[in-house]
């Protein structure tokens, strides 16, 4: 689910884990800002997704900060390049 707007929650939610947070900041269609926490965790951290034009398409910048320990930081890096090395097959070529 998702209420995309500054101060607007949003949830992912599996069987066996869920992740949510609230949108700080929405620049339709550059930027997105949004808080990141798993459920049963304590802290949050701040996911800011960036769209640019470059020849020939679009750059998508993800930036992912917050991380108190480094194994939480690699588990990120790992999980975000499995999840948009997925995305490529759904992009269309114009």
């Amino acid at each position: 689910t998702a209420d995309v707007r500054a101060g607007g929650g949003w949830r992912i939610a599996a069987p066996a884990v869920a992740v949510g947070g609230e949108f700080v900041e929405v620049d339709e269609p550059r930027s997105l800002v949004r808080t990141w926490r798993w459920d049963g965790d304590e802290g949050q951290t701040l996911v800011t997704m960036t769209l640019e034009p470059v020849d020939g398409g679009t750059a998508l910048t993800v930036v992912h900060e917050g991380f108190v320990t480094d194994e939480d930081r690699a588990d990120h890096v790992q999980g975000w390049n499995d999840c948009l090395g997925r995305l490529e097959p759904h992009v269309l070529d114009s």
